[in-house]
């Protein structure tokens, strides 16, 4: 990608490493709806975790759609470059993802990005991501889509300042409901089994997963 510098009249080369903000849709490859079950969401969410812990960025929006991911990421230091971090993502989730891809690639070789302007707020373009599997059809409002969050403390329909993104996740709000000690809904991954609410006290992941129905893009 180049960026057009208006006061040296010259094309500069964009590096994709620094404390920049990018958008960036992942598409999955071929028609398989891989992210429409719990586990392999959680599989990707592991990678993810550990791709942005290596290359050193923040994870500020996240949503798993049953044939793509898009997130909203950001670089901690000058160090931080997407391309790297990106790679690290793709080739761990295909990794952990590989026995449920029967034989097939997990991700398409192209995607999408856009590194975000200065006048652009973080917390906009994160709250139309968290909006995309309601224009889908996947979920009534935000809230109730489980596979969307934020590794930086972002709540899904929270209505907060800019300045909240600088606190580094101090508010510990959970992917989905109200902040942890609250009255909202544990996160999927962190529901104890119940008795007679789809899994006993010996294995269950609790009460049961509502897939969501495969919807039109948005």
């Amino acid at each position: 990608m180049e960026l057009h510098s208006a006061s040296e009249g010259k094309p500069k080369v964009f590096l994709y490493r620094g404390i920049y903000r990018y958008l960036v849709t992942l598409p999955t490859h071929g028609p398989a709806e891989v992210f429409a079950s719990r586990e392999s969401v959680l599989r990707a969410l592991d990678a993810l975790r550990e791709a942005a812990r290596q290359e050193r960025f923040d994870v500020v929006a996240y949503c798993f759609l049953p044939d793509r991911a898009v997130l909203v990421v950001r670089g901690r230091d000058g160090g931080s470059d997407m391309r790297a971090f990106l790679s690290a993502f793709r080739a761990r989730s295909s990794e952990l993802l590989s026995d449920r891809l029967a034989g097939r690639r997990l991700w398409k070789k192209t995607y999408l990005e856009r590194v975000l302007r200065k006048g652009e707020m973080t917390v906009e373009v994160a709250r139309s991501v968290f909006q995309i599997p309601v224009k889908s059809g996947l979920c009534p409002s935000p809230e109730r889509y489980e596979y969307s969050g934020s590794f930086t403390g972002l709540h899904p329909v929270a209505h907060m300042h800019q300045a909240s993104l600088q606190t580094g996740g101090r508010r510990a709000f959970t992917p989905k409901g109200r902040p942890h000690g609250g009255s909202g809904k544990v996160p999927f991954w962190k529901r104890r089994p119940r008795a007679g609410a789809g899994g006993s006290a010996a294995g269950g992941r609790g009460r049961p997963f509502r897939r969501p129905n495969a919807g039109g893009k948005s």
